[in-house]
């Protein structure tokens, strides 16, 4: 079986370069339009709490910007 396949694919090693080459071309062509959203899906309704409060803040502080903030209240933190 090994056999057979692999004489299927050194007989026509042209034509699957051939193959490979125009398929790569096709999907860059199609991966230069591919296009990336930046914004957070919307998975809460407009009056929820947690929306309101992030809308919130965002008005006051601008664009979250995927921050991390941790806060501590260790006294020896940096010893």
């Amino acid at each position: 079986m090994w056999k057979n396949i692999s004489k299927i694919i050194l007989n026509n090693r042209i034509l699957i370069v051939f193959l490979i080459l125009i398929l790569t071309i096709f999907f860059g062509f199609f991966a230069t339009k591919i296009k990336l959203q930046y914004q957070i899906n919307k998975l809460l309704p407009d009056n929820d709490s947690t929306f309101v409060a992030y809308e919130n803040f965002k008005s006051n502080f601008g664009q979250d910007g995927l921050m991390l903030v941790i806060a501590t209240t260790e006294p020896n933190f940096y010893s």
